[in-house]
């Protein structure tokens, strides 16, 4: 069976996939509540082998990508926050990191993202944009990722970008990973001919709002 057929992509309680983020993923913390992560569950033969969390990016404008006059709005962009994969369903590359799972489970999302933001996120204001239109990615150089997964889900390289901020819970001096390069991909989503249904907005609010309380 081809691989496409064997990967699934699910909508899943943050709480597991955090989880896994924390244990397992080089970060080892959960994206932050105010970006207001939500995630998927990543399925190979319908076992669960890993995850993505999805969020909003922590600025308001990007030079050339959205923010600016005749570009997506700020809450029509998402970032690929976190991703990761058990190692044993992982294709093997030069530098041991997962390939075609992962780019097969990008594409899956890709598919489906915009509708499951709006259910996790409602707009509140009908009359402005809000379709998400742009998807961000980083590749992190200094644990060995260039990007792979992401050209092969045929994501666009923008910009590569010096890192000199120190990780999580290291100091400048301590970080072995200081000054090494963030590589940015973006893939741009159609404008869907869809729109959501205004009693479905009206009931997803009111879930939303029922649930914060």
């Amino acid at each position: 069976m081809k691989l496409r057929h064997r990967v699934t992509v699910e909508r899943c309680p943050l709480a597991w996939a955090n989880s896994l983020i924390v244990q397992y993923h080089y970060l080892h913390r959960p994206v932050h509540p105010r970006a207001h992560p939500f995630a998927y569950a990543v399925k190979l033969d319908g076992q669960a082998v890993g995850c993505i969390v999805m969020a909003t990016p922590h600025f308001v404008r990007q030079r050339g990508l959205f923010g600016y006059p005749g570009l997506p709005t700020k809450w029509q962009v998402l970032m690929v926050s976190r991703m990761w994969l058990d190692p044993t369903v992982q294709g093997r590359q030069s530098n041991g990191h997962a390939s075609n799972v992962a780019s097969c489970a990008l594409a899956k999302m890709l598919h489906r993202v915009q509708r499951d933001w709006l259910e996790h996120h409602p707009p509140r204001f009908l009359d402005q944009p809000y379709h998400i239109r742009l998807i961000l990615a980083y590749a992190d150089t200094g644990v060995g990722h260039e990007g792979t997964i992401y050209k092969a889900a045929n994501f666009q390289l923008w910009s590569r970008t010096n890192n000199s901020r120190p990780r999580h819970g290291s100091t400048p001096q301590g970080n072995k990973h200081n000054g090494n390069t963030k590589i940015l991909y973006v893939y741009r989503l159609p404008e869907p001919k869809w729109e959501i249904p205004i009693q479905q907005l009206c009931f997803s609010l009111q879930l939303q709002e029922e649930t914060t309380k």
